[in-house]
């Protein structure tokens, strides 16, 4: 079977593995954490080194959030949150 378009490769991953949608949702999720983490940091004109101090994270932590390579769980979004004097805000949105 010849791919055309990257919704035919995700269809055949999808069909040989169960969790495909899950995983993908996660990934996104991580990536749009990711993305929101460092517009905050950045808004505030901060280093990840600076960040981290003010949100009581390693740097390691703050750069792994960054790069979307670590699930940042609730906790830690709150305490950023918090320290930043922000609110924590999510929604559930149709997929496009």
């Amino acid at each position: 079977m010849k791919l055309k378009s990257i919704d035919d490769y995700a269809d055949k991953l999808r069909q040989n593995d169960p969790n495909f949608d899950k995983e993908l949702a996660e990934a996104r999720m991580n990536f749009k954490i990711a993305i929101a983490v460092k517009e905050l940091r950045q808004e505030m004109g901060l280093t990840q080194q600076e960040f981290a101090q003010v949100v009581g994270k390693s740097t390691s932590t703050i750069a792994r959030i960054e790069t979307g390579f670590v699930k940042a769980n609730t906790r830690t979004l709150i305490d950023i949150a918090v320290k930043t004097h922000r609110e924590l805000s999510f929604e559930f949105t149709p997929e496009a």
